[in-house]
């Protein structure tokens, strides 16, 4: 909501890159999770 009330380009390119190291962080939060096994898989279905 931040994003979108704010008038200057500055403070939205600082909350698009805020956002960005965010996604970024979350990418290698998972990728230990895969490598630890932490993640939860669904189980497959045969069709």
């Amino acid at each position: 909501m931040a994003f979108i009330h704010s008038t200057s380009p500055k403070i939205r390119a600082l909350f698009i890159n805020l956002l960005i190291e965010e996604m970024k962080l979350y990418d290698k939060f998972i990728e230990y999770g895969k490598l630890k096994e932490y993640v939860i898989r669904p189980p497959v279905y045969k069709v």
